[in-house]
């Protein structure tokens, strides 16, 4: 019987600190637990919605490539652009600047009416010195010595100092030497004129070599370069046909109205001229008229 008792004491002493091992195991963890939420109350303001998110900026596009430095382009390459029509253009202008020095000089009032000369000139005619006016405008190459010496030769040749005559003599020689004159500035209309055709000429050829570049592939294959060559001409070729042509029109404008003064100065010379042969002049002047 005391066995039996201190059997029974001994397995509860081992199973009793056991006992209290598995229940504080099952004893629930408070942090574990699902949270319980607090009733809200009716006038409480509702819960502000969250903000949207900011846009994001859209990325800024690259900055363009810096331009280089300008080409400069020399006088030669730019004429070898232009093709074999403005280097023809640039002949043209070559012979118009010329042609302008030219009429500058011989346009002249001292090379067209020389004011010495043809004071001294109708000093002797008026004294009938019909020799020695022959003489001097044999030895001076103006228009007023070539329409002066054209009456003494007819008055010589045929012995008749008429006015009639005369006048119909100096009319036709003054015709010529208005003519002349007109004449020389007549090349510097043509080369106002025929200038920017040729330039047209050098755009017709720049625009079929440009489209040839394109008729030679497909579009979509064509660079700009290969097209810059032919329009490039067309340009140039149009631009050195206005520059040449200007000029030259100005230039003829001016030495038109000039040569329109010589005309009438010439005029006014031959009425003096064939005022000496009328018979109001001093019959004893001029011994040394032809018999």
């Amino acid at each position: 019987m005391n066995r039996r008792a201190a059997l029974f004491a001994l397995v509860l002493a081992a199973a009793l600190p056991l006992s209290r091992g598995l229940a504080q195991n099952e004893e629930p963890d408070p942090a574990s637990e699902p949270a319980v939420d607090a009733p809200v109350p009716a006038d409480a303001p509702a819960p502000a919605e969250p903000a949207a998110p900011a846009p994001t900026p859209a990325p800024e596009p690259p900055p363009p490539p810096m331009a280089g430095p300008v080409e400069q382009v020399t006088l030669q390459e730019f004429l070898a652009k232009g093709g074999v029509v403005a280097k023809a253009l640039v002949g043209l202008s070559v012979v118009g600047l010329a042609l302008t020095f030219y009429l500058a000089l011989t346009l002249r009032t001292a090379a067209v009416i020389p004011e010495p000369f043809t004071r001294d000139l109708l000093h002797r005619l008026h004294n009938r010195q019909w020799e020695a006016c022959r003489e001097l405008c044999r030895n001076h190459r103006s228009p007023v010595a070539a329409l002066a010496g054209a009456a003494l030769d007819f008055a010589q040749r045929t012995g008749r100092h008429d006015p009639a005559p005369i006048r119909e003599v100096l009319e036709g020689e003054g015709g010529r030497q208005a003519t002349r004159l007109q004449n020389r500035t007549q090349y510097l209309l043509d080369i106002g004129v025929v200038a920017p055709m040729i330039g047209l000429l050098g755009t017709v050829l720049g625009m079929l070599k440009a489209f040839n570049v394109v008729a030679g592939g497909e579009l979509a294959q064509v660079r700009p370069v290969q097209l810059a060559g032919g329009v490039s001409e067309a340009l140039i070729t149009t631009a050195l046909g206005l520059f040449i042509a200007i000029p030259a029109m100005a230039a003829y404008a001016w030495f038109r109205n000039r040569t329109a003064d010589h005309v009438a100065a010439l005029e006014s010379v031959a009425a003096e001229v064939l005022s000496s042969f009328t018979p109001a002049s001093d019959p004893e002047a001029g011994k040394d008229a032809p018999a």
